[in-house]
């Protein structure tokens, strides 16, 4: 078996039985002991243990149904992006349970190890959770701004400037 289908093996088996099945003894095969996640959550420890801690906080939090549409393999790299749905059943990322119905994507790098997992990234679409679980949203607007100034303003959302970034407010 080549390295990419393997690391893509290993791959969809943190999917199918980690994820879906909430079986974290598996990681103790599927990962390296020093796993480095770049994006860890909020108090999420450092390694295999920290993996098993994200896993378990994100099938507490969601009962996540997780659909792959990509999963790409080159080298020693794995990328795979998914939609999640499920249940906003446990706090996530400190946002207390809802028990509403969320639906999100986002898209998963992983680095692989000898055929293990050994880093993580992720860009992960909280807007829509936000939305839909009833985050506030509210945007940084200069009071001085009126609606002839909306195509301006809008362009300035991109920008870089910390002024024009959009802000996420949790209700008390």
């Amino acid at each position: 078996m080549q390295q990419g289908e393997r690391n893509r093996n290993t791959v969809l088996r943190f999917f199918n039985e980690v994820m879906a099945l909430g079986s974290l003894e598996v990681l103790d095969e599927l990962s390296v002991d020093d796993y480095e996640d770049h994006v860890a959550l909020p108090g999420q420890g450092p390694g295999r243990a920290g993996l098993k801690q994200r896993v378990a906080t994100i099938r507490a939090a969601f009962e996540p149904r997780q659909e792959l549409h990509d999963v790409i393999a080159d080298g020693d790299r794995v990328a795979v992006r998914w939609t999640l749905r499920g249940t906003h059943t446990g706090p996530f990322i400190g946002m207390p349970a809802t028990g509403r119905p969320i639906e999100f994507d986002g898209v998963d790098l992983y680095a692989m190890r000898a055929g293990r997992i050994a880093a993580h990234w992720n860009v992960v679409g909280l807007w829509a959770f936000y939305q839909q679980v009833g985050g506030a949203v509210m945007e940084n607007t200069d009071s001085t701004s009126s609606a002839d100034d909306e195509p301006e303003r809008r362009s300035s959302l991109t920008s870089s400037s910390p002024s024009s970034a959009a802000n996420v407010a949790m209700p008390d």
